[in-house]
Formats: C-alpha cells, sequence, structure tokens
C-alpha cells in the first residue's frame, strides 16, 4: 500500500524496479492507474522465484500480471556487473 501510495502521490508514470523478488510490488505499481509502465531488473526470473507466496495469491498474481502484460517487463541480468 505504501508504494501504491507513493507513485500516486507523485503521479508517476514509468518505474524501474531493481529486483522483482516475488512481483507484489510490480503488482502494486501496476494497481496504480497513472502507471503506463514498469520495468524490472533481477537475476531470477519472476516465474522461479514465488515459493514463498501461498498458490492462491500466485494464481491471483499470475492473472493479475497477464491482464497486465503491456505494461511491465523483467530483465533477467545482474546489474552489479560493470556491463550491464
Amino acid at each position: 500500500m505504501l508504494l501504491l501510495a507513493i507513485v500516486e502521490t507523485l503521479n508517476a508514470r514509468q518505474i524501474v524496479e531493481v529486483g522483482t523478488a516475488s512481483g507484489r510490488s510490480l503488482c502494486s505499481f501496476l494497481s496504480a492507474p497513472n502507471i503506463e509502465f514498469v520495468t524490472n531488473f533481477d537475476i531470477i526470473p519472476l516465474s522461479s522465484n514465488m515459493g514463498w507466496i501461498s498458490p492462491e495469491s500466485i494464481d491471483v498474481m499470475d492473472q493479475f500480471l497477464e491482464e497486465n502484460r503491456d505494461r511491465w517487463s523483467q530483465h533477467v541480468v545482474d546489474v552489479a556487473d560493470e556491463p550491464v
């Protein structure tokens, strides 16, 4: 809720997120009507990093993320690597 409040207050349109983890913050960002696009960077693909979320929540998140697929992307890279 805090992330959602921040992006709405700032009227942010684009977000760059480093460390996607389970995708919960991604869902928060995409819940804001003013957000046009979210770019994520992580060393682990989102689909492989949901082990700590309940199966019911995964189903809801998967559906929400698929419905908003044109508003986000994930880059699986290590941003600590200098060439990246």
